[in-house]
């Protein structure tokens, strides 16, 4: 325990766990990198006048430190030196201090007090990242550097304010800009307005400008504006329009991620292309017009925008990107014009609501024969549509693989025949077909997803080729070879008794999901995790044994188990997702100590539990 010291340099402290104050000894000159890294315990740190440098990470994640004084003659603060001091409320910085570094205080949640010394030059990326106690801040005038991500996620900023001799910013209503007043770099978060008019002569809006900004309901662009960075919206929660300015010419990744009120966005004709997650999860979405000079559609661009039922697919499209519109329920009308020659794996998963299907007889890489998405060669299916009413579908013998979500939600399928060439069936492909009766597995099937025939209810046996060498059935209950992952349980199986092989630990989402008769389950020992929807409806469950050492149990896993009545959890879980017992209405006992993660309304209308266990 104690100090590890080489001639005046400060190699290591070796924490005491009891000890929560020291005391430097007066000989160093050098804190050196890591010395302090993860001294939970420490609250107060007393470091000698003549120190001269403290290296990168030296109090890293030192959770419980609450106050520092850095000596006069440091002159910088390296990189992440205080990262993760999550109880840090206080820090007094020296006079010649001129750099501080790469998230030097990234993580310091309570952090309330900073003043910048007058020789401050140079403020790096991260530096204060969420310090969501910091309300404002003050830029003295020798500051030449700030990085536009320097107070990102600092939630509780209310405004900057620049000394009026700084050569480099400009503090303009609480917002800082360069002096040129052409570029954005900081808006506070917490500044109280609804809408922002941005200042005439603005070209650049940097990285996550508003992001996380709970306020702002509207933003007005000048014509001026060029450029926007990734994230400079995202996650703001107010937002319910947006019009991109007509000269910037790509919408960045993440623009307007989880903007969950954003209703309504126009581009600009300039907009060459939508890129990653630029509008994902914006779930309230519902109009968007775009310019037929788009040509890319970036990876989940779309993805999660569950009211949209119409986008115009631009003529001059060329790149339609993984997940572009994945779960984008409402969608109604797909259109793939001439010039597109990339469909990203996924691009429309889920697309439920899809009523037109076309495809521009010139394209040279896609078609839509019989209302069937696929390639020209047709080696893998895209989407099929759930408004088709075959109720037998031969899959073309050239298919070799079948796409998330590709049959999903077609309520008129009773019999897929899969070819023998057939390698790969995509993770939810077939999700509740609710009157599939028939379906089977080729030779080649190498490949088959997470929830393949999730809520099949009336698919009560799979049909395997017996020369398959990675899947197998037992019980006409369908495992991989090694019996480490259970595949499909059909609902409809008559066994009142299920015990579970040894080696699998994961229970996928929707695995036993209405299997009404199942009364006993018997899970291995070694699972960890049971995922969403896992035992939902089985409404003659009693009784589920093997959950002592479950980890982690998925959003609504045993929703509606109205006959199960006690429960033994492992005692300390990491996460229980929202409505796990719903409707378990004669549940009456939980035995569990305790719950990192806790979701919403876990026991949502279990009228009979006794006592909360958490």
């Amino acid at each position: 325990m104690g100090f590890v010291i080489k001639r005046d340099v400060l190699k290591k402290y070796i924490a005491d766990n009891e000890e929560h104050k020291i005391i430097v000894p007066d000989t160093v000159r050098k804190i050196d990198d890591y010395a302090f890294d993860s001294c939970n315990n420490l609250e107060t740190v007393l470091l000698p006048a003549a120190l001269t440098k403290i290296g990168k990470c030296a109090f890293k994640n030192c959770k419980n430190l609450r106050y520092i004084v850095v000596p006069l003659r440091v002159n910088t603060i390296e990189e992440e030196t205080f990262y993760g001091c999550e109880k840090l409320q206080r820090v007094i910085l020296p006079p010649n201090l001129k750099i501080i570094g790469i998230s030097a205080f990234e993580h310091c949640y309570e952090l309330n007090n900073v003043k910048f010394p007058k020789m401050l030059e140079e403020i790096k990326q991260f530096a204060f990242r969420e310090c969501f106690e910091l309300q404002n801040i003050e830029i003295p005038e020798k500051v030449r550097f700030i990085s536009e991500v320097a107070f990102f996620a600092c939630i509780a900023l209310e405004e900057l304010k620049v000394s009026a001799d700084n050569k480099y910013y400009l503090s303009f209503d609480g917002v800082l800009f360069d002096k040129s007043k052409k570029k954005m770099i900081v808006y506070p978060i917490a500044k109280p307005e609804s809408e922002y008019v941005i200042p005439d002569g603005v070209q650049s809006i940097p990285t996550g400008a508003f992001c996380y900004n709970g306020k702002i309901r509207k933003i007005i662009f000048p014509d001026s504006v060029d450029y926007i960075g990734d994230y400079a919206f995202a996650q703001c929660s107010a937002l319910e329009k947006i019009r991109i300015p007509k000269k910037v010419d790509r919408i960045s990744e993440g623009l307007c991620y989880q903007c969950r009120k954003l209703h309504s966005v126009i581009l600009g004709d300039a907009v060459t292309e939508i890129g990653e997650s630029a509008f994902s999860d914006c779930k309230n979405l519902t109009e968007i017009i775009i310019s037929d000079n788009v040509q890319t559609f970036g990876k989940e661009c779309f993805s999660g925008c569950q009211r949209l039922q119409q986008i115009h697919f631009p003529r001059k499209l060329r790149s339609i990107r993984k997940q572009a519109f994945e779960a984008c329920f409402c969608l109604k009308k797909i259109e793939i014009p001439i010039e597109v020659n990339l469909i990203g794996s996924d691009a429309f998963a889920g697309c439920f609501g899809v009523e037109h299907l076309e495809v521009d007889e010139q394209n040279e890489y896609y078609i839509a024969e019989n209302d069937v998405l696929t390639d020209k060669n047709q080696t893998e299916i895209i989407l099929y549509p759930s408004y088709k009413r075959e109720k037998t579908y031969c899959i073309p013998k050239s298919v070799a693989r079948i796409q998330k979500m590709a049959f999903g939600n077609n309520p008129y399928l009773r019999k897929v025949i899969l070819p023998e060439t057939l390698a790969v069936v995509g993770a939810y492909a077939f999700f509740n077909c609710t009157h599939l009766e028939y379906i089977n597995i080729p030779e080649c099937a190498t490949e088959i997803g997470i929830c393949a025939f999730a809520c099949c209810i009336r698919l009560s046996h799979i049909n395997l080729s017996p020369e398959n060498k990675k899947y197998v059935l037992k019980n006409n209950v369908l495992f991989n070879r090694s019996f480490s992952r259970l595949v499909y349980y059909p609902s409809m199986l008559p066994d009142k008794a299920f015990c579970m092989p040894h080696d699998i630990d994961n229970i996928e989402p929707f695995t036993f999901f209405q299997c009404r008769n199942l009364e006993v389950v018997q899970l291995s020992d070694s699972t960890t995790y049971i995922g969403k929807f896992a035992f939902s409806h089985c409404v003659n469950l009693r009784k589920i044994d093997g959950l002592l050492n479950l980890r982690e149990l998925g959003n609504q896993a045993f929703e509606n188990c109205v006959c199960l009545m006690t429960i033994t959890l492992s005692p300390q879980m990491d996460r229980i997702g929202d409505c796990a017992f719903k409707n378990c209405i004669n549940l009456n006992r939980v035995f569990c100590d305790k719950v990192g993660q806790k979701g919403k309304d876990i026991f949502l209308n279990c009228f009979c539990l006794k006592n909360k266990p958490f």
